[in-house]
């Protein structure tokens, strides 16, 4: 017998799982930050999104055999691409802990990273009621939040990036905030960008 046909939406809610599982990894070492403890964080976070590649692959080879896909062949490879790009954003910002050897983080870090927990907390949600069409008011509230979480993260990437360049001399550690700061906030706009891409969905099928 042939393998069952996945469910799209199924995937795309256990894709987001990843990256909220990743978010509370995150959230949590930086709460409890050890140095030390930064290659098992990463080593656990790229599990994580190595099984989202693996769902992406599967996504993609269901396609194209899949004569009625339930939505447009060019939107369930978006969205599936979108949130295979949340986990990658999310793994990007442990890599650089490590990469750029951080030893203490800056006050602010935590900042990010409970905006980026609740971020995939919301988009887990969405993903949720977007495969049970639940209601669209129901879902812009959540669309909307996401966006305002967008936004808090573009006002504290402001903020925490002239602080750095206001209290710190070392160029080799400003160096390294700028990029994990950038980091950080990728995964903030990765969440917006998933939620409206959703959004357009929603529409399309109303």
């Amino acid at each position: 017998m042939g393998k069952e046909k996945i469910n799209y939406y199924d995937e795309f809610i256990k894709n987001t799982d990843y990256a909220l599982k990743s978010a509370e990894i995150l959230d949590n070492y930086f709460e409890n930050f050890e140095e030390e403890k930064a290659l098992e964080k990463e080593e656990l976070i790229h599990e994580l999104e190595n099984k989202a590649d693996d769902s992406l692959h599967e996504i993609v080879k269901s396609l194209t055999k899949d004569f009625i896909p339930p939505l447009d062949r060019d939107d369930i490879l978006e969205i599936g691409n979108f949130i295979d790009d949340m986990n990658d954003c999310i793994y990007d910002v442990i890599k650089n802990i490590n990469m750029f050897n951080i030893l203490r983080l800056r006050e602010d870090a935590q900042d990010f990273s409970n905006l980026i927990l609740q971020t995939c907390d919301r988009l887990k949600d969405l993903l949720t009621m977007f495969k049970n069409n639940g209601k669209v008011s129901d879902m812009q509230d959540l669309i909307i939040e996401i966006n305002r979480i967008e936004g808090l993260g573009d006002e504290l990437y402001q903020k925490s990036m002239k602080s750095l360049m206001t209290d710190e001399n070392n160029p080799v550690v400003i160096i390294k905030w700028v990029n994990l700061y950038t980091s950080l906030e990728d995964c903030l706009d990765q969440g917006e960008v998933i939620a409206n891409c959703i959004e357009k969905n929603m529409l399309k099928r109303s």
